[in-house]
């Protein structure tokens, strides 16, 4: 990924003037920022970073770390906004906090972790900055921006819609204004380990995660090689944080060294190898790490999901099956060998085995989702409505469940149903257009009298909103 965050802000800044009309006297109340308006800035940084397709949609790794982030969010306390996590697929060392609680780690930065507890430490101290608002305070700053700046900005917007010449653009004319903006200063880093540190230890992780993952960045960088990671340039002095953060600790405790992780991090850090190096490099990659520890599990189910993604079915099942062998009461290798078998179009093994995982694991909405789609592939459309609706039950988000509803509600001939499922489906995926069109068949098959007519309505009205927007995306 060529861009930083400095040009995704540019642009949201350029959309938000844009959208709002500013004159130049409304420059400087306009960042002088509400909760409101963080959290819209918040939607629009996101919906940038969704259109140039940086991030990673396995949603094993985003539940995982979703889960990982709400469970450290649950020690803070009420908040204004709500908290959501999100990987990036780029293999620098980097991880921010943007506006309104949305957080951001880079898969190349998970892939360098050792354990769940250090990947902890990271998401707690960004969410440390959210919680201090720090990043409101620093966007602040920008009322600092020249009308050529902004004029720069906007033109880089509108030129091509984006690429190589607009972030060059972009990053010639406002990366010193935007560097101002979003430097923390010492004090905003200590405070976010200090309270990072805090709701890390409330949640139930080794605090020392936080501390080994910097002396992980201080190797990887090297403390004299005059390097300096993407992740240091917003938070400087690691010495001076790790001799901090230990002494906050204990005094006599010693946070460094590898701790083996024992829980499910290693196999969601090897979904991560694969997205980030691609399947061929990976297959490479966890073949070498079994050369030298053949026994090892977590190596073996990284091979086994790159050859699945690379096509090749019998080997991964063949690698699956030997998991499995080995550990026959984890129901997620048996998810995933069903998996394997659905997209390799053998429905009734990945009935067998998505049914006998599911019932060792109900709450596994990935397996739950697949045994929806075996059964939809099998023609069992009650079965799969059941499965896709206890999906959306435990994730009211989780889109592709309401796409296939809708096809299935269609496919019964309950077309308004059909039509809400779809327009839901779109509105997740950031689609306005299509989301509109779906809900306005939908309103218009409930009949104007209707409770649900009401909902969509309100549904519709919300989204036409949105729609100046779109031209910018």
């Amino acid at each position: 990924m060529k861009a930083n965050r400095f040009f995704s802000i540019g642009i949201l800044l350029a959309i938000i003037l844009l959208s709002s009309g500013c004159s130049r006297g409304h420059i400087r109340n306009l960042f002088r920022l509400s909760l409101e308006e963080e959290r819209e800035l918040g939607r629009l940084f996101l919906l940038v970073i969704e259109k140039k397709k940086w991030l990673i949609h396995d949603p094993y790794i985003q539940q995982y770390i979703e889960d990982i982030g709400q469970r450290i969010v649950a020690q803070i306390g009420p908040q204004p906004f709500g908290y959501n996590f999100y990987v990036i697929n780029d293999p620098k060392i980097n991880a921010f906090a943007a506006p309104a609680g949305h957080i951001f780690i880079y898969s190349g930065l998970i892939n360098m972790l050792d354990n769940e507890s250090e990947l902890a430490g990271v998401l707690s101290h960004e969410i440390g900055h959210v919680a201090a608002r720090h990043i409101a305070q620093q966007i602040e700053k920008a009322r600092r921006l020249t009308l050529p700046t902004l004029a720069a900005v906007l033109a880089g917007v509108m030129v091509g819609g984006g690429g190589e010449a607009t972030e060059a653009i972009i990053a010639g004319t406002i990366a010193g204004e935007t560097s101002l903006m979003l430097k923390f200063s010492r004090e905003d880093e200590e405070e976010a380990d200090r309270v990072g540190l805090s709701h890390l230890t409330q949640a139930g992780y080794d605090p020392c995660g936080m501390v080994s993952f910097l002396f992980k960045l201080m190797k990887e960088y090297g403390i004299r090689s005059g390097r300096l990671a993407p992740y240091q340039s917003t938070h400087p002095e690691i010495i001076q944080r790790i001799a901090y953060l230990e002494n906050m600790i204990s005094p006599s405790r010693q946070c460094w060294g590898r701790r083996r992780e024992v829980g499910i991090f290693k196999r969601i850090q090897a979904r991560s190898i694969i997205a980030t190096r691609g399947t061929q490099s990976a297959i490479k990659y966890f073949n070498q790490q079994l050369k030298e520890d053949p026994q090892d599990l977590d190596s073996l189910y990284g091979l086994a999901l790159a050859y699945q993604r690379a096509g090749k079915v019998d080997e991964s099942s063949k690698v699956l099956k030997r998991i499995i062998a080995k550990r026959p009461e984890d129901a997620e290798f048996r998810r995933d060998l069903g998996i394997l078998y659905f997209y390799a179009g053998r429905l009734e093994q990945a009935a067998a085995a998505l049914e006998e995982a599911t019932a060792a694991r109900p709450e596994d909405i990935i397996c739950l989702y697949h045994l929806g789609r075996t059964y939809q592939e099998k023609d069992d459309l009650d079965r799969a409505t059941k499965a896709y609706q206890q999906v959306i039950g435990q994730d009211p988000k989780f889109a592709p469940a309401y796409r296939n509803l809708g096809l299935i509600y269609g496919k019964k001939g309950l077309n308004a149903q059909s039509h809400t499922n779809l327009g839901t489906f779109f509105e997740l995926k950031g689609q306005r257009n299509k989301a509109l069109f779906h809900f306005k068949k939908a309103r218009e098959l409930y009949g104007k009298e209707s409770k649900e007519a009401e909902r969509i309505e309100k549904r519709i009205k919300e989204l036409s909103k949105e729609r100046i927007i779109d031209r910018y995306k």
